[in-house]
């Protein structure tokens, strides 16, 4: 009798684990890109084509405070028009949270394929007193 009412909750026990974990909508995950979490404590750079001949630097930052990119550099540059490559010459500033387009390059041979290799500087955004 005792291995009956074991095994009667062991089968219970699963039964009801196996509904939780069907029936749960937390455990689901989102598939779509959009949706994916941000690295915390990162900058994320990438590179992604915003118009037929143009390719655009984008920055996602991870972390809790805002930054600012002192410098933004397209390096090995490949069928890049020529004053696209190099500094950006300017700060630009990235909130917490957020993806900032930070520079568009310009392709020079519309026959040819074209990419560059961004590289950065930031620091941390310190507000004014």
């Amino acid at each position: 009798m005792a291995r009956f009412r074991i095994a009667s909750l062991a089968l219970t026990a699963a039964l009801a684990g196996g509904w939780l974990a069907l029936g749960s909508p937390a455990a689901a995950q989102s598939a779509k890109p959009s949706d994916a979490a941000l690295p915390a404590g990162t900058l994320t750079v990438r590179t992604a084509s915003t118009a037929p001949g143009t390719l655009g630097v984008y920055v996602r930052n991870g972390f809790p405070f805002d930054v600012v990119l002192t410098r933004v550099d397209a390096t090995d540059c490949v069928n890049i028009v020529a004053t696209d490559c190099g500094p950006i010459g300017q700060n630009v500033r990235v909130a917490t949270g957020t993806e900032t387009l930070v520079r568009t390059v310009r392709q020079a041979d519309a026959t040819r394929t074209f990419g560059v290799t961004p590289t950065y500087s930031w620091q941390p955004a310190v507000a004014a007193k």
